[in-house]
């Protein structure tokens, strides 16, 4: 599409005979210093001023709660190319509740050590309060984000600096460019057959490379994609654990992708704070306790199997009878990525578990909280098949047998595109 794309205005423009300017970008919003010092600035917020300082409940994706992270580790090997983390998000009883098998949305914000460098590779002072108000008075959108906010604010909740550059962006970049064989090399890689997009530089990547480019931060945040918080657009994770063992905190197991918001969770260092909220899932233990589960799970798609363990321990800690469970958990290099292997031993030896099937391919063995586009779908034709060979039943029989498990909630699937 891209390289169509460059083709295409000049054929057109030579048709029609017109010309095309070679000027910078056109403005959309006019950019406004508050000197105001007791104006009162958005902080991160995207809806209500000020509620990210009262917070108040209830808590959900446009009123979330600014959680502490207590808990950042590695759950991977050393020697493994890949990397999962286990998060734990202090509440400390803020009314965050939240039931086994739930999910947490996750909003992003960036790294504040890359928010820092970015200042310091354009020279902003970070402190500076402004608004960006649009030019078109008839527009319904009068500011592109919550205004006024300092720079701090706007490059840290607001603009996604890390995402990759768009050829639009690397062109405006480069007329503020002094140094011409640096804008010549930008205006090169703007084009898309060009290795720079290919590598997927964000827009700090670009500043360090190419150093006499120096924009202006008004047009700088015109340019920059708006953060999904402000599409109300979270990262759902699955809960990796139970109040029942901490009602003051909440866990998520994280698969980092560059590029991605577990990218910016991993350098969320314990203390720092992160928005998140609770989204009801239908995935549940059954009600009765002495009720059998299956539970089947490659790699993060154990944890929220990890807090019916915990829900299950807990109630057997409490003298109630609880039924047998039977683990299917696959990952690709057991001696690599076997995360929370030591818990799932302990569970063993307590009695929590009944049976622990460590495979390297549950598409092939058998509630499934798995990858919707192949696993599911494998794991769901697999239970068929046992129906069919060990339950004796015709292939429609074990067809209508397995909606009828849906059904009645026995057979439950948690699945992530």
């Amino acid at each position: 599409y891209f390289r169509w794309r460059e083709g295409f205005w000049p054929v057109v423009t030579n048709v029609y005979g017109w010309e095309i300017a070679e000027t910078g970008s056109v403005r959309q919003y006019r950019f406004e210093i508050l000197e105001d010092p007791c104006a009162k600035l958005f902080t991160g917020e995207y809806g209500r001023l000020g509620s990210f300082e009262k917070q108040r409940p209830p808590f959900d994706q446009k009123n979330p709660f600014i959680a502490t992270v207590g808990v950042n580790r590695e759950l991977h090997g050393e020697k493994s190319e890949r990397s999962c983390r286990h998060i734990e998000f202090v509440t400390n009883a803020a009314r965050i509740r939240y039931e086994t098998g739930d999910h947490l949305g996750v909003f992003p914000t960036n790294d504040p050590n890359l928010v820092d460098e970015l200042a310091k590779l354009i020279g902003v002072n970070m402190d500076l309060s402004f608004s960006l108000i649009n030019l078109d008075e008839e527009s319904l959108k009068k500011n592109p984000f919550p205004c006024p906010c300092t720079v701090r604010t706007a490059l840290t909740h607001y603009v996604d600096i890390c995402a990759p550059v768009k050829s639009h962006v690397l062109r405006a970049l480069a007329s503020f460019t002094s140094d011409e064989t640096e804008r010549e090399r930008l205006l090169l890689l703007s084009t898309a057959n060009q290795q720079g997009l290919k590598e997927r530089r964000s827009i700090v990547d670009i500043l360090r490379a190419f150093s006499t480019c120096k924009p202006p931060i008004d047009c700088l945040l015109e340019l920059l994609p708006r953060l999904q918080v402000l599409l109300f657009t979270a990262r759902y994770y699955s809960i990796s654990s139970s109040p029942k063992t901490n009602s003051d905190s909440v866990a998520i197991t994280v698969v980092i992708t560059k590029y991605m918001i577990g990218d910016r969770l991993i350098k969320g260092n314990e203390g720092s704070k992160v928005p998140i909220f609770v989204r009801r899932s239908t995935m549940r233990l059954p009600h009765r306790l002495t009720t059998p589960v299956i539970m089947v799970g490659p790699g993060t798609g154990f944890a929220p199997f990890r807090g019916f363990l915990q829900e299950r321990a807990c109630q057997k800690k409490q003298g109630k009878t609880i039924g047998p469970m039977a683990l299917y958990f696959g990952c690709r290099h057991p001696e690599h990525d076997y995360i929370y292997e030591d818990e799932l031993k302990s569970f063993l030896q307590d009695g929590v578990l009944s049976e622990l099937h460590e495979k390297t391919s549950l598409a092939h063995t058998i509630t499934d909280c798995s990858d919707a586009r192949n696993m599911a779908r494998d794991v769901q034709n697999t239970f068929i098949r046992i129906y069919t060979e060990i339950g004796r039943k015709t292939e429609s029989d074990a067809q209508a047998f397995q909606k009828d498990m849906e059904r009645q909630r026995r057979y439950q699937a948690d699945v992530w595109s």
